[in-house]
């Protein structure tokens, strides 16, 4: 994914964001408030639920969210794991 700022973003785009969102959510069996609260952006689980939708996408720089995710999901793998 390259970056792309809100003004930018299709609805085709917003889409697949929320579908990489909930499956990367899903993946490691986390809820919104879950995920919200792992993430650390001061972010509540209602953002999550609209960003998995498509109804909006974050405010920031998606990039920085993405990165998140997959650094959120990572990091709960390795733990279970151990």
């Amino acid at each position: 994914m390259t970056r792309k700022y809100t003004m930018q973003i299709s609805r085709e785009e917003m889409t697949e964001y929320g579908e990489f969102f909930r499956s990367m959510r899903q993946s490691v069996g986390l809820n919104l408030e879950q995920m919200a609260e792992k993430l650390d952006l001061g972010i509540f689980r209602t953002s999550i639920s609209k960003w998995e939708k498509g109804i909006s996408v974050p405010q920031m720089d998606i990039d920085e969210i993405v990165q998140r995710y997959r650094e959120v999901v990572k990091q709960i793998k390795l733990t279970s794991v151990e």
